[in-house]
């Protein structure tokens, strides 16, 4: 049985072939894959500032206002505290 450390990097390394995988679907738009770990809101901020990226694009669930209230939007934090601009679009399914 493996152990935890590295349960994780197989996840972490699951995650980003995931997310490489999604950005193929892009076409010739250059886009920055990465996993971490921490605040998501901090996280996305701090690599978009790294990056010097030029659009953040999310995926939402797209809660009513009072799940927003109750438990805090990832996307709704980053388009409020970000220095570039945000695409918000609603995720397929559930």
């Amino acid at each position: 049985m493996p152990d935890a450390d590295q349960e994780a990097a197989r996840l972490e390394a699951a995650a980003l072939d995931y997310l490489r995988w999604i950005a193929t679907t892009f076409g010739s738009v250059t886009v920055e894959c990465a996993v971490r770990f921490g605040d998501p809101a901090e996280q996305i901020l701090e690599d978009a500032d790294a990056w010097d990226a030029d659009l953040i694009a999310m995926a939402t669930r797209g809660r009513r206002c009072i799940g927003r209230v109750l438990l805090g939007s990832v996307a709704e934090q980053v388009f409020s505290k970000a220095s570039t601009a945000v695409t918000l679009y609603r995720a397929a399914g559930r």
